[in-house]
């Protein structure tokens, strides 16, 4: 729970509140300013921001989560990825005294459907070094170490500020194993489960060993009794009291969570018990811890054994509220209800802040009344995964094979298909050949067809030439150009007739030609 001065404004009616976005960068170890937003600049009760240190249907320590903020901005166009941002709070004017929402990096900056403005999401640097890789810097550790020198040196690599704090098992020596792989998310979960807390980036910027303290109810002598006297009033351990007036709903079991009453750490080799404190039947197990690998049997059990003093105290009830929101209130804390039939106790594993004027919160406890020994179910998922993974190997080698005698057929056929193009290749030179003598031939053919048509022409023109030349020849001899009879051919007259001779028709020529004396005679031929 965050200390404030404002705090009760929150709850208060007609309270104007304001919000600030502020951008800015680093540069030469000097702060920058770049834009500044307001309310004028959000679309309206558009800003969100979700919290949580244990998101799962079961308790689980070591929750390390980063916090998410989302608005609207109207009105502006250019984008803010990658930029550093804060946001303050501003109630009823009181800009000397603004409350500090947190620290944030837009991991997502959209234009809106209408392109008039920006859907703006940002997470706290948190999201950064749990995606991490810290096998490098894990590698460079010594042989040995100590929980407190392991969580110093990782915040360090990675620039991250944590507030100062003994831990309870901080001083537990561990030995370092050979890791193939490691993430941050791993690392400094394991580091907060061995501790019993979640890992909380604060609204300060700081990184925050969050602890569950033990919820204690108020014990009163009713009035007309006289309480002995070695009987005292016990006063009430709650974090935050809400009283009608605060919340708007309530939903809650008619339980509380049974407390947890052993403790079993097991390693990650073949899932034995490396550790059990405790003999009761509600058990917390820390399995696939990975850090566990590097205590033996004696360590372990000192991890164990405070991780139980811490956690065999830890009971609530579990509920889902919506309430006037409150950003005092933090993941982790703990909340007493006071409702018109039960009060309630609850753990804030989950919150949601939604609003801007009309401020709300979300509140959500999870749990079971009696905790799953869930070892059993885990090794037997982890069989199963593991048989899995051997029926994918067991494919995969078989695809393999298949795919090396797909790939040899392939290979033979690509040679049989070469083989058949080289001769195919062969055949058409042949044939290419073939065509080319053909051609030649046909071409000295024409050739010849044109020598020969030539010929014929010149042979036409001589006989031409021969029949003038004996026309000429006759008509020098007086005779006429058929050479029937020595006369002068100038003098013959023709005209052709037909006549029926024997029953058929017969061509007659008749000439009339003059005789030696002059005189026209008429010769039928």
């Amino acid at each position: 729970m965050i200390e404030y001065v404002n705090e009760e404004l929150f709850y208060e009616d007609s309270v104007h509140k304001e919000y600030i976005i502020h951008f800015f960068h680093v540069e030469d170890n000097e702060v920058i300013d770049d834009d500044t937003f307001t309310n004028d600049d959000l679309k309206q009760e558009s800003m969100s921001v979700t919290e949580s240190v244990c998101s799962q249907p079961t308790l689980m320590f070591g929750g390390c989560e980063s916090n998410k903020i989302q608005f609207t901005l109207q009105g502006i166009r250019s984008s803010h990825l990658d930029q550093t941002f804060t946001v303050d709070l501003i109630l009823d004017g009181d800009d000397e005294n603004p409350f500090r929402m947190g620290t944030y990096v837009v991991k997502s900056d959209k234009p809106t459907a209408d392109r008039e403005g920006r859907e703006v999401i940002g997470y706290d640097m948190l999201y950064d070094i749990l995606n991490a890789d810290a096998l490098s810097w894990y590698n460079s550790l010594s042989s040995t170490f100590t929980i407190k020198q392991l969580r110093d040196s990782f915040c360090t690599a990675f620039g991250l500020t944590q507030e100062t704090v003994e831990l309870p098992n901080d001083d537990v020596t561990m030995t370092k194993v050979t890791k193939n792989s490691l993430s941050g998310k791993k690392v400094i979960t394991a580091i907060c489960e061995l501790n019993a807390c979640f890992g909380v980036m604060g609204r300060d910027n700081v990184f925050h060993y969050k602890f569950i303290n033990e919820i204690i109810e108020g014990l009163y002598p009713a009035n007309t009794l006289y309480p002995a006297d070695d009987l005292y009033p016990r006063e009430e351990a709650v974090g935050k009291v809400l009283h009608k007036s605060q919340y708007l709903t309530a939903k809650y079991e008619d339980y509380i969570t049974n407390r947890i009453t052993k403790i079993q750490v097991w390693n990650n080799t073949d899932y034995a018990a490396l550790a059990v404190v405790g003999n009761g039947s509600n058990i917390y197990n820390i399995i696939n811890n990975e850090l566990v690998d590097c205590l033996n049997s004696t360590t372990a059990n000192t991890v164990a054994s405070n991780i139980y003093s811490l956690v065999n105290k830890v009971w609530y009830m579990i509920c889902d509220v919506t309430a006037v929101g409150n950003p005092c209130l933090e993941v982790g804390d703990t909340i007493r209800l006071v409702t018109k039939y039960d009060v309630v106790y609850m753990v804030v594993m989950e919150r949601s802040l939604k609003g801007i004027q009309a401020l709300k919160d979300e509140y959500v406890s999870n749990g079971e009344e009696f905790r799953v020994d869930d070892v059993t179910s885990y090794k037997n998922d982890l069989r199963r995964n593991e048989i899995a993974a051997n029926k994918a190997q067991s494919s995969a080698t078989s695809a393999g094979q298949s795919a090396a005698s797909a790939a040899s057929a392939a290979s033979t056929a690509q040679g049989i298909a070469d083989s058949a193009i080289s001769q195919a290749q062969a055949a058409a030179s042949v044939a290419s050949s073939a065509a080319s003598t053909a051609q030649s031939a046909a071409s000295t053919a024409q050739s010849a067809a044109s020598t020969a048509q030539s010929a014929a022409s010149t042979a036409q023109a001589a006989a031409n030439t021969a029949t003038a030349a004996n026309n000429t020849a006759n008509s020098a001899n007086g005779r006429c150009t058929d050479g029937t009879q020595t006369i002068t051919c100038a003098t013959v007259r023709a005209s052709t007739y037909q006549y029926l001779s024997g029953g058929q028709y017969a061509d007659f020529t008749r000439r009339t030609i003059k005789d030696g004396n002059g005189n026209w005679v008429t010769v039928w031929t």
